[in-house]
């Protein structure tokens, strides 16, 4: 059981989610964000709450939530996630890639991690990147028309294993690669 509670200089302190809530964000123009879940089906919900509490916005992800990215813009979102398995998932395992995902999360087979933008002002979330890559660890620009993050573009990413930072410009979805690794990069 985790909750988020908010606290005030005059020692209130307010719960403002139920069991199995994470990754609490302040935005700079004082929402808090956080994710709830995931629930049985592997989907997590998105709360977005005002000082007191009140929630705001809400948002459905399929997939499990695992961190988020307030931009510098307010009411922008960067929500890094597992995509929810397909309905074909099995529990006969096939490894097509050398490389594959036995990790905290267990075996994660053809998932992918993602990241998405979400808009609170236009509703939906916009994913950010190929649906053939995983990727990870989105960073704002100070400015909040960049993101940073890391992933592969290679065809051969479980053969080589190198994961590099680019940035993407969110207008045009222009990428830029920013590291020459010879193994992985994490956290740009």
């Amino acid at each position: 059981v985790s909750r988020i509670y908010v606290a005030t200089r005059e020692g209130l302190v307010n719960c403002v989610s139920d069991d199995q809530s994470h990754h609490p964000e302040w935005s700079s123009d004082g929402q808090l964000a956080f994710v709830m879940g995931p629930n049985p089906q592997g989907h997590s919900r998105i709360r977005v709450v005002n000082r007191h509490g009140e929630e705001t916005h809400s948002i459905e992800v399929s997939g499990d939530v695992v961190s988020l990215a307030w931009s510098p813009v307010p009411h922008r979102v960067a929500i890094e996630y597992l995509e929810e398995a397909s309905p074909e998932a099995t529990q006969v395992r096939v490894v097509k890639r050398l490389r594959h995902n036995f990790n905290s999360r267990s075996f994660i087979g053809d998932q992918k991690w993602r990241v998405c933008v979400w808009d609170l002002d236009a509703g939906a979330p916009h994913p950010i990147g190929s649906p053939e890559f995983h990727h990870f660890s989105p960073v704002w620009s100070p400015d909040g028309e960049e993101l940073a993050l890391v992933t592969t573009r290679s065809e051969d990413w479980d053969l080589e294993w190198v994961w590099d930072v680019y940035t993407v410009r969110l207008r045009d979805m222009a990428w830029n690669k920013v590291s020459e690794s010879n193994g992985v990069c994490l956290h740009p």
